[in-house]
């Protein structure tokens, strides 16, 4: 006799694609330089040969570093291109990036209620490892979040919540560097599930007020060295 109500699967699945975050940053004005949608192997050419910078070509529901290929300025490589080109034939557009560097990734946290307002839940920092993929979330109190990206944060939720979304949201960031230039970029791709992030703040209610702590996901590797 259980039941719940959820936003549609539609919505769900609209709110949760990379697409859509990169309609919204452009929409805001936040977008990266040289980034766009790529929906042909000549598009993904023209875009590499534009970009000055290392660049990241992924697929529009990819998750930790999966689903994606990656660049040196002006060079796509054989895998890469067969990636693309097998991508493209399947009838999915794609997301083109110049590669940020020395980034600190970070998550805000938002809950969206059934009656369209949302609260900020809190934010937590991103680990990764080498490769970029996510090994987990690390929770400081004392962190202090750049103002922009929190505004920024607020008008995504609102954006969602008249998508018709509601429920748990966590919404990517990080701060690097491009070329010679640091840029914050306030939304990376949005979360609209009960992600790792969320479950890490979720945390502290377990933990002694202000102290940090770590949700962290081991290579195989690691977690058979671990006791």
């Amino acid at each position: 006799g259980l039941s719940q109500d959820f936003p549609s699967l539609e919505v769900v699945r609209e709110v949760n694609d990379k697409r859509f975050s990169h309609q919204l940053e452009q929409k805001l004005g936040i977008a990266l330089p040289h980034s766009q949608v790529v929906d042909s192997l000549e598009q993904f050419r023209s875009a590499v040969e534009a970009c000055p910078f290392s660049w990241v070509l992924k697929h529009p529901l990819g998750v930790s570093a999966r689903e994606r290929v990656v660049g040196k300025p002006g060079h796509i490589s054989d895998s890469a291109w067969g990636w693309a080109r097998r991508k493209l034939h399947q009838s999915w557009t794609l997301l083109f990036e110049p590669w940020v560097e020395q980034r600190h990734d970070f998550s805000l946290h938002f809950e969206i209620d059934r009656h369209g307002q949302h609260r900020f839940v809190g934010h937590c920092e991103l680990v990764s490892d080498p490769g970029g993929v996510y090994r987990g979330n690390r929770v400081l109190p004392s962190s202090i979040l750049e103002p922009a990206a929190l505004e920024c944060g607020h008008k995504v939720a609102a954006e969602l919540s008249l998508r018709g979304y509601w429920g748990p949201v966590g919404i990517d960031a990080f701060s690097g560097v491009l070329g010679d230039k640091r840029y914050l970029r306030p939304l990376v791709e949005i979360n609209a599930r009960c992600s790792f992030g969320r479950l890490a703040l979720a945390l502290s209610d377990w933990i002694p007020q202000g102290w940090c702590h770590l949700w962290w996901h081991p290579q195989v590797n690691e977690a058979s060295l671990t006791p």
